[in-house]
């Protein structure tokens, strides 16, 4: 049953931390008896990447993806204790083609009962770029390719550093700048419209 679906993504289970993560994604608490087979388990240590597997330039790269990881999900949750700690429902979603498993992903079937999304809205000649995702920030930056791995490297970490600073996801980018606007001394304060009245339209008026 599609609304019966539960499993246990892949995570690593230590001696200090015996715990495994449950995903459920039915829209009932599940039970779990003593015994129950949830998944299959495998070393760590013959199963996936090691650091040797990599040079320096994948290293950097997955530091600065780790990194932009980080900062995103600092964003999205601002400090909180236990008490106050709000539930947290939004999934996302992160793309890392350099972390290749040695083991097989299963690939699954796409949602029969999925249906697509309703379009519509107001007609226009242009339509708007596409949101970009917080996932593929790295990968839609515009990086002077004269500049070497080491350089854009540098780039891209201080890029993930001020990752709120872009629109991602739908929302508008923001940065905590204030700017002073002078003005003349005992100026008043005024209201006037961003845009002139034309002379056709103040005729009108």
């Amino acid at each position: 049953n599609l609304d019966d679906i539960y499993g246990v993504p892949s995570c690593l289970i230590s001696r200090s931390n015996p715990t495994i993560h449950i995903a459920n994604f039915s829209k009932e608490p599940i039970t779990i008896s003593a015994g129950q087979e949830l998944g299959k388990g495998f070393d760590p240590r013959s199963s996936l990447n090691s650091l040797e597997d990599f040079n320096p330039m994948q290293l950097k790269a997955m530091e600065a993806h780790a990194l932009f990881l980080h900062n995103y999900a600092k964003f999205q949750m601002p400090n909180t204790t236990k008490e106050n700690a709000p539930v947290i429902t939004k999934t996302v979603t992160s793309n890392a083609p350099h972390l290749v498993m040695k083991y097989s992903k299963l690939d699954a079937p796409e949602d029969p009962l999925a249906e697509d999304p309703i379009e519509g809205g107001p007609k226009s000649s242009e339509t708007p770029p596409d949101d970009t995702q917080s996932s593929e920030f790295l990968d839609q930056l515009n990086v002077n390719p004269e500049l070497s791995e080491k350089q854009k490297n540098t780039l891209n970490s201080v890029l993930v550093q001020r990752v709120e600073a872009f629109g991602l996801d739908g929302r508008l980018g923001s940065y905590p700048g204030k700017v002073e606007i002078t003005t003349l001394p005992d100026a008043k304060p005024v209201s006037l419209p961003p845009f002139p009245s034309s002379p056709a339209k103040r005729e009108a008026i």
